[in-house]
């Protein structure tokens, strides 16, 4: 690059704005001064050969773009035709101000039609352990995207993870008809009974410590969704362990991983029968090959109904003393 290129013109004017000012507090007129400003002094550092400074204009300039667009993409998305560009700014910097968080520390996550706020160092804040709402994610999208739902209810104990979810649910704004609670899942659960439509035990790990509790707050004819992400335990990998936590012992195979479902439902079922009348995955009534009815039959004894040495035995034995019982001949 030759030295004639090495610095373009500057401008005549001088723009200022003070070095304090953060991005997201920028008013619409002034966001404009600041991307002229960006664009000429990268490019000014770009000329020069100057790649690590270009490189942090370029990350603002794209903040800068990040905060105008995502603006108006919520605004789009929400119908908000009598709304404009500035009045939802305003709303989003207000956001910001009653949450007590700074934008500029978040990253902006899409997931359906949910958006939370992701912290940009990547900072933990849901529960290692039994994460159960974590970011709230999982709430906001049943709240925005199942048709029908009068209330969605967000339970974790970790006091970090309640705040992170509280503040999405403040960002996706009224639509999400999500609550937060900084409470024992399991002592929720108890403490309102036969109240939840739908209960999703979405855990790190095993859900067998809240089976119990989370069956006594469904609804009769309610559904209970559960996950449990150790399947190298429920596949086999410990046997003890399976056992403890869900009173089975696995079988290492092909079949492994429809093992681990059988378990899971045998350990929900466990649970159900001192608390529900009835318990079953969700299956339609009717065969999907020939379109009847299913009939169902059972439980009944699948092993063996006799032992055959035994019974040998018995009869040698009898043979044997054959004239000690009259009745033999």
């Amino acid at each position: 690059m030759n030295s004639s290129a090495s610095q373009l013109p500057k401008p005549d004017v001088t723009l200022t704005l003070g070095p304090s000012s953060p991005i997201q507090d920028l008013k619409p007129e002034e966001r404009g001064i600041k991307l002229i400003q960006l664009l000429l002094t990268c490019a000014n550092h770009a000329s020069s050969g100057n790649l690590h400074h270009a490189d942090a204009c370029l990350q603002q300039i794209s903040q800068l773009a990040s905060i105008t667009g995502d603006c108006m993409q919520r605004l789009a998305a929400r119908g908000g035709g009598d709304k404009t560009a500035d009045e939802e700014e305003q709303q989003l910097q207000e956001t910001s101000k009653t949450t007590s968080f700074n934008l500029n520390d978040y990253t902006l996550i899409k997931e359906g039609e949910a958006e939370i706020l992701m912290h940009a160092k990547n900072e933990v804040f849901f529960n290692k352990t039994q994460a159960l709402s974590a970011s709230g994610l999982r709430a906001l999208r049943y709240a925005r995207e199942v048709e029908g739902i009068g209330q969605v209810v967000a339970l974790d104990n970790d006091k970090a993870s309640v705040e992170a979810c509280q503040r999405n649910i403040k960002f996706n704004g009224s639509v999400a008809c999500s609550k937060s609670h900084l409470a024992d899942a399991r002592v929720y659960m108890l403490t309102h009974p036969k109240e939840f439509d739908v209960v999703d035990l979405n855990t790190y790990g095993s859900p067998s410590v809240f089976l119990g509790s989370a069956l006594q707050s469904v609804v009769d004819g309610g559904i209970l969704m559960c996950t449990a992400t150790h399947m190298a335990i429920l596949c086999g990998g410990n046997g003890e362990v399976c056992y403890s936590k869900y009173g089975s012992y696995p079988l290492k195979g092909k079949y492994c991983h429809e093992m681990a479902l059988r378990v899971l439902l045998a350990s929900i079922e466990n649970n159900s029968v001192r608390y529900l009348p009835g318990f079953g995955p969700v299956v339609p009534q009717e065969c999907s090959d020939c379109g009847k009815k299913y009939n169902m039959g059972g439980p009944i004894w699948s092993a063996p109904i006799l032992d055959q040495e035994w019974v040998t035995s018995i009869l040698e034995g009898v043979k044997s003393m054959k004239d000690h019982y009259p009745a033999y001949s």
